[in-house]
């Protein structure tokens, strides 16, 4: 059997040999997402090509992320680079780090041409508040074009007839489980990503619209809940900022009594509007958008 396989790789390999000859310019593989093979899979298969390395004009690109890979190795096999070397220097001549790419204009083409082919957008050159919170989550989240598109896919089974639970939807389907009960913290971490990349220069911005401040109110003091409201209105045309409303009716019902009894029921008022299903207590809130997202993953 050893001898059989032997001689059909010689024979493969006189036969690649004549036709990356015959060629005026290299004949170049290449072999993509190897750290999402299964380990066992991969190495064998590097192991395998690695007989046509030799091959004059013939050129193999092992595409992976190889800090990824290298760990499945060390876990599959035992074998810690960091003490014996990298595994993989006996295959690789060279190693070309590619940029990840994750920049803002990636995202906004990526989102717009997803939301507008689940029916989010009407047209490519529609922005909304959707669009401009799922590039926020986006930025703090900086999943992979893949994911992201895979998240956007999830969305759009789940999505609801009505705009405001869909925000709470998406906003909760790309919330860290170490935070989801702490998920108005974390809106306003989102909400002060796109208030700096909406505006950096929000004095350019107050005179471009000739806004003035109140005499009382200090420029530093205007909330990054305001400053993405108001461009949303003023640049966009955006009249209503529900995710900037959610997050301020939080605070006053923080904010109005302490009175814990209070704002228990105040809250399951407040959020039984935006709930997927109905409230005994403010927890379950959470607890149901977390299971009926679970129902589409």
């Amino acid at each position: 059997m050893y001898s059989l396989d032997k001689n059909t790789l010689l024979a493969f390999k006189q036969q690649l040999s004549q036709l990356a000859e015959d060629l005026d310019k290299p004949l170049v593989f290449v072999i993509d997402e190897l750290d999402r093979c299964r380990p066992d899979f991969s190495i064998r298969l590097i192991e395998r090509i690695k007989h046509f390395f030799d091959i004059p004009k013939i050129v193999l690109i092992l595409v992976m992320n190889k800090p990824q890979l290298l760990q499945s190795v060390k876990s599959y096999y035992g074998y810690d680079s960091k003490l014996n070397g990298d595994y993989f220097e006996k295959f690789i001549d060279f190693t070309v780090h590619l940029s990840s790419g994750k920049c803002e204009k990636n995202y906004e083409n990526i989102i717009k041409e997803q939301l507008f082919r689940i029916g989010e957008l009407t047209n490519k050159d529609e922005v909304n508040e959707f669009y401009f919170w799922v590039l926020a989550l986006q930025l703090e989240k900086k999943l992979n074009p893949r994911e992201l598109v895979k998240k956007l896919n999830q969305y759009a089974l789940l999505r609801t007839s009505e705009n405001n639970k869909n925000l709470i939807l998406i906003s909760l389907m790309m919330t860290p489980l170490s935070v989801k009960h702490d998920y108005i913290r974390y809106f306003e971490t989102i909400i002060k990503i796109l208030s700096n990349n909406l505006y950096l220069n929000k004095r350019d911005f107050m005179k471009k619209h000739n806004l003035n401040l109140s005499f009382n109110t200090k420029f530093d003091a205007i909330t990054d809940t305001t400053w993405v409201r108001d461009i949303l209105k003023w640049d966009y045309k955006i009249e209503d900022f529900f995710m900037g409303s959610f997050i301020h009716e939080h605070h006053n019902i923080e904010r109005i009594r302490d009175d814990a009894s209070w704002k228990e029921s105040k809250y399951i008022e407040y959020l039984s509007a935006f709930s997927i299903s109905s409230l005994s207590k403010t927890s379950d809130f959470i607890e149901s958008w977390m299971n009926y997202i679970k129902t589409g993953l």
